[in-house]
């Protein structure tokens, strides 16, 4: 048996012929970023599309196709003054893959 590391991913969505190649694609990269503790994957949106090698209008597109289809969850991530309060800029998100 192979050592080399592996991206577990749903079979769900690898059968689901209703999500297009490029989503399945991002699909697969947010789950090589997946903590697999938690479930959560922070990757910047240009690791996303570099990763799944498409453009900012298709991750767009995938994303809310992922989201439509309970496949992840996104949460957006704000920036914290010096006191700890947000100050209403938002830098990244994080995105929960569901079990499905």
């Amino acid at each position: 048996m192979s050592k080399a590391p592996f991206v577990k991913v749903s079979k769900k969505l690898v059968l689901d012929k209703e999500v297009p190649a490029t989503t399945k694609s991002v699909y697969l990269t947010l789950c090589n970023f997946r903590n697999n503790e938690t479930g959560i994957a922070n990757p910047t949106r240009r690791s996303i599309m570099r990763s799944a090698g498409i453009g900012d209008t298709t991750l767009t597109k995938s994303l809310r196709i992922l989201v439509e289809r309970g496949y992840i969850e996104i949460t957006p991530n704000y920036i914290k003054d010096e006191f700890g309060q947000f100050t209403g800029e938002r830098t990244s998100n994080s995105y929960k893959i569901l079990d499905v």
